[in-house]
């Protein structure tokens, strides 16, 4: 690192400091600026910015996102109303007006506070028996600070002087938002930024709805130089964060840096250069700045007699140049307090870290915890807290998930406290938070299942009850109790694998988190239909809000030419006229078909719009077609798969129509209604018209379990076809059990053939000459047998066969003998009587 100037060593020791630890870590090479000029203007600089003013109106609904009102509800409630201040302006003057509507039962107790930044500017009376209120406040504008203010909107609320219950329904005002109004009185101020002060010129605390940043560029080929421009832009795009950017581009040129100068500022103009020393030369020049040109540099500019205009400069070329805008592109970096640095040997970290977001992955069976979708730890307190707010993408159908929520309450609460898990408006859950002593969920699961998912946006709300022990009323003291409760962001979302997936991309991802471009670890490409100043702004407008909606720079070459390449990832370019699109790949009629074609666009062809069910069915198709000529100013937005490659493509009739509708679609209200794989709206008009997974026409998936459903609807036709198969299983079986019994005594008998053969041999034996006791005795069987104590008739009906020996015992008074003989075999009886029948002699048993 090689440093510049009187200052050197300390400056040596800053810069060290600062790049530690950083993501992308570049060396500086550093020119400090005249201590005798740094910070200071000239004073006919302060006399111009005395004498130029702007007033600025807004209604309250502007700063609060479009609400209409705000009901302020019990005795002591507040309303905070955040406003932005750039850098560079100063408050004279404001004023507050206000319209109220209090509820008629508020007695003369009742008041109003208005604060600014924490001071009191005003307070009236909210008596309900005055009916609507307009009331108006005169502001100091030394209560204003550059950045984000806070106007709070304090109400204390009571309808009796005595015993009154703080949380009855009756206690309320509404506030009406868009019919009241904040007047700002802004006057510039002169202020000397560094490149520390980065974050600050690149403002996102804009009075304005969107921030406007002037482009120049220059007609430089050399490689890598619209790759540093892209970059240049996505910089200043992070650092104004949420806020629009309106990207105006135009050639270098000292005519159209005048002409920029000489535009009337109420506010901080900022311009950005990027280009070689050289094409750049009149720029340096008329800021009175040197730059060599062995090294790029990183230049705050700065005009005399123009103290709203300042202009930020990329100096370079080549490599060394690309190097110098990754290193401006990312806002983590820590520039110097200087006006100029130069940087070289910039790391990155290994593409394999940059990994797509879980919470709109297109399908996906990852578990990933609720820090993944931006949700971090919050916890809700007092009587009636706002609800914890998750937003999902499901990319398909009849898809099954399970939240495991990891979260704590406080002791001293109410049995009848409770979380409820809602899912896209219908309850699913109740998470009980009931324990006195309070308690903790480690994994507390809640089963989702297909039936109230849906493709697209699923919304959960975990909505807290907390009740006090303590009520209050009755002239009892009222007490809120320790009433809090705590949702952790390591709690887990997990997709549970199965259902349906969607064929095609859809734009919601793409514009929530610039999904699939979001993690690839590669550069994009993005191609222009021409160099034209209209189609050069559309095209860094749409990159620099695809940056601030990934959270970090898509690196990016910018090609312009009337041919699309196949190897484009983005297409921003016109229909028709001069520069339009002469072929496409992937899609006939400017991409408006699914399926992979090439074919020619001209002027008098008809705009063909071919849309498919994500799940084929014949029938669910539409086709809609309308002329070229009759475009008018519609602009379209598509996004379409092709193989593996996701394309996207922003186009209008023409280039100026193609720039102002980008202004358009990158504001808030449009940008957040992309969904689908088809979007069009008029130039100027905020109205999003989609076509996608919820806007199609016709559905291709019918009810899951067809068979209950049919069940619930014929209940006893069911139970009796129930009951006429169970009938019928029960015949089955003994009829199967009766022929296994016959096929398993016909084996049997077969086996003891053999034997029986023996045994008539070894019966021939001589009797024992011991006398019959619990012995064992053979017996000859040339007589027939007879019953040892003299019956005749048999009288059992089972008898055991094939014994070499009978057994004598005394039992019950008599002798039991069981004999077998190959003459006797249908003594095993089939039947009782056929046993009877056939015996010629008795069995015992």
């Amino acid at each position: 690192m090689n440093l510049r100037g009187r200052r050197g060593t300390l400056l040596h020791i800053l810069v060290l400091l600062l790049g530690l630890g950083l993501a992308v870590q570049p060396s500086f090479l550093l020119a400090a600026e005249s201590p005798s000029t740094a910070g200071k203007a000239p004073a006919a600089e302060v006399a111009d910015a005395a004498q130029t003013g702007q007033t600025v109106r807004h209604s309250l609904a502007y700063f609060l996102g479009g609400r209409a009102e705000a009901t302020l509800r019990y005795t002591d409630t507040h309303l905070d109303i955040p406003v932005p201040l750039g850098y560079g302006q100063k408050v004279v003057g404001a004023d507050l007006q206000l319209h109220v509507t209090p509820s008629a039962a508020l007695n003369a107790q009742s008041w109003m506070v208005v604060l600014v930044n924490g001071q009191v500017a005003g307070q009236f009376s909210l008596a309900g028996n005055r009916g609507p209120i307009f009331q108006k406040l005169a502001l100091d504008g030394t209560l204003f600070h550059s950045g984000f203010n806070t106007i709070e909107l304090r109400a204390a609320q009571h309808y009796t002087l005595r015993c009154e219950h703080p949380i009855a329904p009756q206690i309320w005002s509404q506030v009406q938002l868009k019919d009241s109004s904040l007047t700002l009185k802004l006057t510039p101020t002169v202020w000397q930024p560094n490149l520390s002060d980065l974050g600050q010129i690149f403002d996102p605390a804009q009075t304005t709805a969107n921030g406007h940043l002037r482009l120049f560029y220059t007609d430089d080929n050399h490689p890598g130089y619209w790759e540093a421009t892209v970059l240049a832009v996505e910089g200043a795009a992070l650092r104004y964060q949420y806020l629009p950017v309106d990207v105006r581009a135009q050639s270098f040129s000292a005519e159209h840096l005048q002409a920029w100068l000489q535009e009337p500022a109420t506010t901080m103009q900022t311009a950005l250069f990027v280009g070689n020393p050289n094409t750049l030369e009149p720029l340096l020049r008329s800021a009175q700045v040197r730059v060599s040109t062995d090294v790029p540099a990183l230049r705050i500019l700065r005009w005399p007699g123009h103290p709203h205009h300042v202009g930020v400069a990329l100096v370079g070329q080549g490599k060394p140049l690309v190097e110098l805008a990754h290193a401006f592109a990312d806002p983590a970096v820590l520039w110097p307090p200087l006006t100029q640095a130069s940087v070289h040997d910039v790391r990155f970290p290994p593409g394999k870290n940059l990994l797509p977001p879980k919470g709109v992955a297109e399908f996906s069976d990852d578990a990933f915890a609720l820090s993944d979708l931006g949700f971090t730890t919050q916890t809700r307190t007092g009587y009636d807290p706002a609800s914890f707010d998750l937003r999902l993408w499901n990319g398909g159908w009849q898809r099954k998930a399970q939240l495991r929520l990891h979260l704590a309450y406080a002791a001293g609460m109410s049995p009848q406290s409770a979380l409820n898990v809602v899912v896209n408006g219908s309850a699913l859950d109740s998470i009980p938070l009931n324990n006195p002593q309070g308690g903790r969920y480690s994994d507390y699961t809640v089963t989702l299942p297909p039936t109230i998912l849906h493709p697209g946006w699923n919304a959960i709300h975990l909505e807290p009850v907390l009740v006090p022990q303590s009520n209050g009323g009755d002239c009892r003291p009222f007490f809120l109790g320790n009433l809090w409760v705590t949702v952790y962001g390591d709690s887990v979302f997990q997709w549970m694998g199965g259902g349906l997936r969607a064929r095609q991309p859809d734009l919601a991802p793409l514009a929530q988190a610039a999904y699939p471009f979001n993690g690839q670890g590669q550069q994009l490409t993005v191609q222009g239909s021409s160099l034209r100043a209209a189609n050069v702004s559309a095209a860094m407008t749409l990159l620099g809000k695809l940056a601030q909606a990934a959270g970090r720079p898509l690196p990016a070459r910018f090609v312009a030419q009337s041919k699309p390449l196949p190897t484009a990832d983005i297409y921003v370019g016109t229909l028709q006229g001069k520069g339009a699109w002469d072929r496409i790949p992937g899609g006939r009629d400017a991409l408006f078909q699914e399926e992979p074609e090439v074919a020619s666009v001209h002027p008098e062809h008809s705009l063909l719009a071919f849309l498919q069910e994500p799940v084929p069915a014949r029938r669910a198709h539409a086709r809609i077609q309308w002329d070229a000529e009759d475009n008018g100013d519609l602009a379209f937005l598509r996004i379409w798969r092709t193989g593996a490659k996701t394309r996207v493509l922003l186009t209008a009739g023409d280039p100026q129509k193609l720039q102002q509708a980008t202004q358009t679609l990158v504001q808030y209200g449009p940008w957040a209604q992309l969904k689908g794989n088809l979007a069009w709206w008029r130039v100027g008009s905020d109205r999003i018209f989609t076509l996608g997974l919820s806007e199609t026409p016709f559905r291709t998936f019918g009810v899951r379990g067809g068979l209950a459903l049919w069940v619930s609807r014929h209940p006893w036709i069911s139970l009796a076809v129930l009951l006429f198969f169970g009938l019928l299983f029960v015949l089955a079986s003994r009829s199967a059990l009766r022929q296994y019994a016959r096929r398993r005594q016909r084996a049997e008998m077969a086996e003891a053939e053999p034997l029986a053969a023996e045994n008539v041999r070894s019966l021939q034996t001589p009797p024992l000459t011991t006398a019959p006791s619990a012995q064992s005795q053979a017996i000859p069987v040339s007589e027939p047998l007879t019953d040892v104590r003299g019956s005749g008739a048999p009288t059992c009906s089972t008898a055991l066969l094939y014994q070499q020996t009978f057994r004598t015992r005394a039992a019950s008074g008599g002798w039991h003998a069981a004999v077998e003989d190959p003459r006797y075999r249908r003594v095993y009886p089939r039947r009782r009587t056929e046993a009877r029948d056939a015996a010629p002699y008795p069995y015992w048993s």
